[in-house]
């Protein structure tokens, strides 16, 4: 009987087989051909994602397009799964671009009435009454996060999306969701190349920003790393999906948000594009400056290079804060970046805001600190010098080793016979010494205060450090020095 049975079933199988194609296909066509209500295109969808049925490339067209328009109509909270199918089924028909132009085009859209209805008070545009910004920020997300793992495997995908962000007007590209794309492009590929054009594109917004009204756009675009925000200003970079947007209106800090935030399940995969990008803006305005380009020659020009830098030193300061896996990066790309431009102030400030922000977490990387520390003042000027030894207040007091490290390199600057002027070691140590002082450590004073037996050129450089080390160890408070681990280092 059991031999029978699995008889019947094998022939009754081999003879729907035949049949099954032209079945699937004859309903798949006759389902798919009426008019899809709004409540059942994400089912229709998935299936046509997931069945794989032998269509012909006009009948593929046919579908994709109609599976497309089902984005302004379909309720808010299924647009991330329509997304994600419509992305599946466009993959396997081979036309991700046309999807990719609708996406941009439905999201821009959608922006637009959001900010009408803001402004408005009135729901206006693609299902307003309906939209959710954790919907929204869902749906976003969905898109960034299948285009970052599709671009990985598909380079003729990334081809497309480059070309379909070009052929967007500026005002259209400097959309948030279209700059977030871009973003998530350059990390996908990590390809220097990708960085060039996306900063030319901010050049030259910014320029034209400037020209319409220079003196407005250098108000409203607010150094982060000016003294009084390194001082103790508060950080701007909350975690929300448009809180630091209010502080800077700016539509290339508010996409940058946009990735953080709807792509936040993959963001230690996009971290390393980004900062790739960030460093390029102060790569690229370094030299733009240095070869002194005909386009930068003009106050428009200067002021758009000034707001480049600016934007990199921002993205740099909020992914230090938001990115752990991007920490150490950030920070040792910014001493070796100030070691090979020769010393860049703009570069100390960012060191000296990182510091300043988030001690504890530049507290893990005092060892490639005080591995560098050598260097810094080594070759720096002294102005960026100064500055560098002032940025590493915060962290003395807790790491012994580099507060000794601190000390010996002194010394060597001091006495180097191709070194620095004694004035420069002197405003070295008196840099050194308001450090010290700041965090209450008088004992590594001491060091300095009775050095050993000096002759010839060492003697006539360690002559001011002796009276400026005891004129500030007789000012110092008499209190208890605190006990330091020396054994462990911090």
């Amino acid at each position: 009987n059991d031999k029978a049975i699995k008889t019947h079933k094998a022939t009754e199988t081999d003879k729907d087989y035949r049949n099954r194609p032209k079945l699937t296909k004859t309903k798949t066509v006759n389902s798919t051909s009426a008019d899809w209500h709004r409540d059942n295109a994400l089912p229709i969808v998935a299936c046509l994602a997931e069945l794989g049925a032998p269509l012909s490339a006009r009948e593929r067209d046919s579908l994709v397009r109609k599976s497309i328009c089902c984005l302004r109509r379909v309720d808010i909270s299924n647009l991330a799964g329509l997304l994600y199918h419509a992305f599946l089924f466009a993959s396997k028909a081979g036309l991700l671009r046309l999807v990719i132009c609708e996406v941009v085009e439905f999201f821009a859209e959608l922006e637009g009435s959001n900010e009408k209805e803001n402004s408005q008070g009135e729901p206006d545009g693609i299902h307003a009454a309906d939209a959710n910004e954790e919907d929204i920020v869902e749906a976003e997300g969905t898109v960034l996060v299948h285009l970052l793992y599709t671009i990985r495997l598909s380079p003729t995908l990334s081809a497309e999306l480059l070309k379909v962000l070009r052929s967007l007007p500026l005002a259209q590209l400097l959309r948030p969701f279209s700059l977030a794309l871009y973003f998530v492009l350059v990390s996908a590929r990590m390809d220097d190349d990708m960085h060039r054009p996306l900063r030319l594109i901010v050049a030259r917004y910014y320029q034209e920003r400037c020209l319409r009204s220079e003196s407005v756009f250098l108000r409203s675009f607010p150094d982060p790393l000016s003294d009084a925000s390194a001082a103790g200003a508060a950080d701007a970079d909350s975690e929300g999906s448009g809180s630091s947007s209010s502080v800077i209106s700016d539509p290339i800090v508010s996409a940058f948000d946009i990735v953080a935030t709807r792509a936040a399940r993959q963001w230690d995969n996009i971290v390393p594009g980004l900062v790739g990008f960030a460093f390029s803006c102060l790569e690229g305005t370094a030299a733009a400056a240095a070869a002194k380009q005909q386009s930068y020659q003009t106050s428009a020009g200067i002021a758009a290079a000034r707001a480049v830098n600016r934007l990199g030193r921002e993205l740099l300061v909020r992914m230090y804060r938001r990115a752990e896996a991007a920490r150490e990066t950030i920070l040792s790309e910014a001493v070796a970046l100030l070691l090979t431009t020769g010393g860049s102030r703009p570069l100390a400030n960012l060191i000296r805001t990182l510091i300043a922000r988030y001690p504890t977490l530049a507290l893990k990387q005092h060892e490639m600190l005080r591995a560098n520390l050598d260097s810094l003042l080594a070759t720096l000027p002294e102005s960026v010098a100064v500055a560098t030894v002032a940025s590493l207040a915060p962290l003395l007091r807790w790491s012994s080793r580099l507060r000794d490290s601190l000390i010996m390199c002194l010394r060597k600057v001091f006495v180097r016979p191709s070194g620095r002027h004694q004035t420069d070691g002197v405003a070295l140590f008196a840099a050194a010494v308001e450090a010290l002082q700041a965090e209450r450590l008088r004992r590594p004073l001491l060091s300095l205060r009775r050095p050993r037996r000096l002759s010839g050129p060492e003697l006539r450089f360690a002559c001011p450090l002796r009276s400026l080390a005891s004129r500030v160890h007789r000012r110092a408070p008499r209190r208890a020095p605190p006990r330091c681990n020396n054994s462990s280092g911090m």
